[in-house]
């Protein structure tokens, strides 16, 4: 479930019992997200990692510092629930830690430019609802592999 953070749009995930009813509609159980215990690097480190490759897709858009912060926060959860279900799906995680500059570009610039922070909140909402591996995100990673241009 998608939650408004204080001060701003970052969003942040409340962690439900895998199975238990979806909220507002308590007939349908949510999806099992996988989640990895440990992440790949850092929560830091991807931040950095993220601000510095958004800074470079958006030469010329007009970003606050308030967008910036929300589209990287935004778009450190995607990348770690797609870590995650690609780890569960039995991917490596040194491949992924090595790819993971490759990986980003299909996750969050697959026309070679920033998305709107309303894309990736709309892609968390579909991970929260539908699972990891049912989000667009997620499935422009697993097309770019059966396509022969991405190598995991």
């Amino acid at each position: 479930m998608l939650l408004q953070g204080q001060g701003g749009i970052a969003p942040y995930i409340l962690k439900m019992d895998p199975g238990a009813p979806a909220p507002g509609d308590p007939g349908i159980p949510l999806i099992p997200i996988p989640e990895l215990q440990h992440p790949l690097i850092p929560d830091e480190v991807r931040m950095r990692e993220l601000e510095t490759r958004l800074v470079a897709n958006s030469i010329g858009m007009d970003l606050t510092p308030e967008k910036t912060v929300d589209i990287i926060t935004s778009q450190a959860v995607i990348e770690k629930k797609v870590e995650a279900a690609l780890v569960a799906d039995g991917f490596r995680p040194a491949t992924l830690l090595e790819k993971r500059d490759q990986l980003r570009g299909f996750l969050f610039y697959p026309r070679g430019t920033v998305l709107s922070q309303k894309t990736y909140l709309d892609h968390l909402k579909s991970i929260d609802w539908h699972g990891t591996r049912a989000c667009i995100p997620y499935r422009r990673v697993v097309e770019a592999i059966r396509r022969s241009e991405l190598f995991l």
